[in-house]
């Protein structure tokens, strides 16, 4: 349903304001989030990002909770990275075929397409070997795919209850674009835990360069 709204969002292009007391539905809707405090107080009010690397004061901090680097994942939509290339083929094209492609790769499986190039089924060899089976039933179905408006967030999630550590990601239409893989995550966590040292060396710099206020 989220994504669906980020979806609806990207087509209407007006300002919706969305009131949720979830901070991780926030930080993926939003562009700015405002954090109320007692008395109905706007506490800090930022984009995401600052919020997460930055919180206002101890109420802000407590709201987040923990895991604030985790939550980050969820300011990185799949259509802002570049996708895998994944071994992929028709239902309609022969196991041989299937299998050459299969070989080509390093992969371990194949990603079989529906006549619409959606993702259907998940293959590796041993499927493709049960020849008294089906191509649209072997392995196991590609039902994991992501649209590009999920979150880095979501993809990690749905890698972490399947079997592969990757998920085809599709567009609206549920057309196949590429694959989100697992490596591809541990580079962004990577690179945020680069940013954030960055910025930790930049605020101790200005706190040390700071020059005392003289007594009066």
């Amino acid at each position: 349903l989220q994504n669906e709204f980020l979806q609806l969002q990207t087509e209407i292009r007006k300002t919706i304001v969305f009131v949720t007391h979830d901070i991780d539905e926030a930080i993926k809707l939003g562009d700015r989030i405002a954090i109320l405090g007692a008395g109905s107080r706007i506490a800090q009010y930022d984009d995401p990002e600052t919020v997460l690397t930055a919180p206002a004061d101890g109420f802000v901090e407590d709201f987040i909770g923990a895991g604030a680097s985790l939550k980050r994942l969820n300011l990185t939509r799949l259509r802002d990275v570049k996708l895998m290339d994944w071994p992929v083929s028709s239902l309609s094209e022969s196991r041989d075929s299937i299998r050459e492609a299969l070989l080509r790769s390093d992969k371990g499986s194949v990603i079989l397409l529906d006549p619409e190039r959606r993702p259907a089924r998940w293959v590796n060899a041993m499927d493709l070997d049960r020849t008294d089976t089906p191509l649209a039933e072997a392995g196991l179905p590609a039902d994991d795919a992501l649209e590009q408006e999920a979150t880095l967030y979501d993809a990690l999630n749905e890698m972490l209850s399947t079997f592969q550590g990757a998920s085809p990601v599709v567009d609206s239409e549920g057309v196949y674009l590429g694959v989100i893989d697992i490596d591809t995550i541990a580079a962004a966590i990577k690179s945020m835990r680069a940013e954030a040292r960055q910025r930790y060396r930049g605020k101790e710099g200005e706190r040390l360069t700071e020059k005392p206020v003289a007594a009066s």
